[in-house]
């Protein structure tokens, strides 16, 4: 009997520690996913700069141009910009998830 009471209240402890930390858990996640848009709407608009930097770019007679490069160059250029907002990025994304913070914050 001692050993299903003490079983008993430390599953009893360990739920109610769970349910304490549940808004913890949520403000995280909440928090990533904030973080991950801003970083994503920074990608989209760098790679929204770059791509028009591909137009003075002459195509190479040895690929023969065509819809496939015009595909390629539009994937490069987000590749880029994915890259860029990796490597710290412009502070787009910084500003971004701050307003989205304050705008959280203000509809609680």
């Amino acid at each position: 009997m001692d050993i299903n009471t003490s079983t008993n209240e430390a599953i009893a402890s360990q739920a109610l520690n769970s349910a304490s930390s549940l808004p913890d858990v949520k403000k995280a996640k909440s928090l990533a996913r904030i973080d991950k848009t801003s970083k994503d709407f920074e990608a989209v608009f760098l790679g929204e700069m770059i791509r028009p930097m591909f137009d003075t770019v002459e195509v190479d007679p040895l690929m023969g141009g065509g819809h496939a490069e015009e595909v390629y160059r539009s994937m490069l250029a987000d590749e880029y910009a994915k890259n860029m907002v990796k490597n710290g990025g412009i502070g787009i994304a910084a500003q971004v998830k701050k307003e989205m913070l304050r705008i959280q914050e203000g509809n609680k």
